[in-house]
């Protein structure tokens, strides 16, 4: 029987030794992931009812904001309010509303404070807001 035992034992260690001996995991390559943000404006038809939630990087005037998210326009997202909102950045906001182009022509002076700040956005994706909530 120690005979049995010590060969278990030998048998045991070698075990033990060559599982420990293993190659380690191969690893993911650790390179450059490109990822594609979701266009989320660009890809919604005009028309659409849309909700976004952003955070405000600048203020035209009462009436506008200018958004930034992951998913939004890199040059931002104009978000034209019905009311006006008090909202300086940098804070969070939900606005929904509808996708339009946006064009200076199609709203009074008053709402348009300095029509030069929205020469960027001109033709533009725009969100026509019926609502925003200020977090």
């Amino acid at each position: 029987m120690p005979f049995f035992r010590a060969r278990f034992v030998v048998l045991a260690a070698c075990l033990l030794v060559a599982a420990g001996c293993r190659a380690a995991p191969e690893r993911a390559p650790s390179g450059d992931r490109t990822t594609v943000a979701a266009d989320t404006v660009g890809r919604a038809r005009l028309g659409a009812r849309l909700v976004v939630t952003a955070a405000v990087v600048k203020r035209l005037g009462a009436y506008a904001l200018v958004v930034e998210d992951v998913d939004l326009p890199a040059q931002g997202l104009l978000v034209f309010a019905r009311h006006p909102v008090d909202a300086d950045p940098p804070v969070l906001v939900t606005a929904a509303g509808t996708v339009a182009v946006f064009r200076g022509t199609d709203f009074a002076p008053d709402q348009l404070e300095d029509r030069r700040l929205f020469a960027p956005f001109e033709g533009r994706r725009a969100l026509l807001s019926a609502e925003v909530k200020v977090w």
